[in-house]
């Protein structure tokens, strides 16, 4: 495998939400960790087999498949793809779904130029939060990520790297989680990166993104398009001290049900970081999403979350263990439509905790 560039590699996590207010279940406004709380459960297990390309070579390629196990798989889920292997058995957790599958070429251009070509299924490019869940700084996901953003896409990407500063991409798929699409339409991303030349820990300390995706999404309509504006700003303030900032807005023509012709949601995450040591860190988010006449959650108001967590490293320095990760965390959500949350509660209380191992 070494001499063909490639690696193996992967994740398992296991958590359990128990709930402080309410008694409904799944949870409501939830998503990977909703089903079947105050019990433990396998959230997912991936394995990974990719190529990197090198940067450095005038011309290379490379790829990535990823194979997820457990309950968030039902949730990664693309329509089109091994529907079949879906759900395997009466638990919840029994999904399985291939994450990703794709390929990629490498074209160097300059010292620090260079376009990249992905084709395949691939996870969105959007967005602060990811289905994996070594890429998140809590267990839980946000509101928007939950509700305003796709999670996986099929076609093809193209990113032109003008620099280590700035690179932008154009791409074309079959639309929102879906590998066979469910129209005729192709859907359209594109977006664009900066990073400032200063640095903080061999990170830019500055860092912002703007992607757009946009294309008829609903089943055998090929004109009313879905258009997702999303804006990411990183800042590193410190060594210890970081801050994030997500915007997303999501437009669609003509849906039904909605007595203008457009809907709209819209919402914000800030995301605030401080690493203590090797042992622990603690992330705080805080966000509100509006969701105009429930056409996203069923839910016609505004709502909010406040999540407050840590990431503990039990041993940093050992071989092994340096790998296990514990993630506590408490987290409120309200709203101010009386029944967000079902049977006339307002807001929703939980405390959660998920434990991941990556080998």
């Amino acid at each position: 495998m070494d001499d063909l560039g490639l690696r193996l590699w992967g994740a398992a996590e296991i958590g359990f939400t128990g709930r402080l207010t309410n008694g409904e279940s799944p949870l409501p406004l939830r998503d990977y960790d909703a089903p079947r709380p105050d019990s433990l459960r396998l959230n997912q297990v991936q394995l990974t087999l990719d190529r990197p390309y090198d940067s450095t070579k005038s011309f290379d390629f490379g790829g990535r498949f990823d194979l997820l196990y457990g309950g968030d798989a039902r949730f990664t889920h693309a329509a089109g793809l091994a529907d079949h292997i879906g759900g395997m058995g009466n638990d919840d957790f029994q999904w399985a779904d291939v994450l990703q599958a794709y390929g990629q070429l490498w074209f160097k251009t300059g010292s620090e130029s260079g376009l990249e070509l992905t084709f395949g299924k691939f996870l969105t490019l959007v967005g602060s939060e990811s289905a994996e869940a070594t890429n998140n700084l809590l267990y839980s996901h946000s509101d928007i990520y939950t509700f305003l953003e796709p999670t996986t896409h099929t076609g093809g990407v193209a990113k032109y790297i003008f620099s280590s500063q700035v690179y932008a991409y154009f791409g074309i798929v079959e639309g929102w989680d879906v590998v066979e699409d469910n129209n005729t339409a192709e859907s359209y991303l594109a977006g664009v990166s900066w990073s400032s030349k200063a640095q903080v820990s061999g990170h830019a300390q500055t860092q912002a993104s703007l992607n757009i995706i946009t294309g008829p999404e609903r089943t055998d309509d090929n004109s009313d398009c879905r258009t997702l504006t999303d804006v990411v700003i990183n800042q590193s303030w410190t060594d210890k001290l970081t801050e994030s900032l997500n915007f997303d807005w999501l437009a669609e023509e003509n849906v039904p049900g909605i007595a203008h012709k457009r809907a709209d949601a819209y919402g914000a995450a800030h995301y605030l970081t401080y690493i203590c040591n090797d042992y622990i860190s603690g992330t705080w988010r805080l966000e509100e999403m509006r969701d105009d006449g429930g056409w996203r959650t069923g839910v016609n108001g505004d709502l909010y979350e406040s999540t407050i967590g840590a990431s503990l490293t039990p041993a940093p320095n050992h071989a092994q263990l340096k790998n296990l990760v514990l993630r506590p965390e408490f987290r409120c959500d309200w709203s101010d439509n009386p029944d967000a949350f079902g049977h006339g509660h307002e807001s929703q209380l939980t405390l959660a905790m998920d434990l991941i191992y990556k080998f």
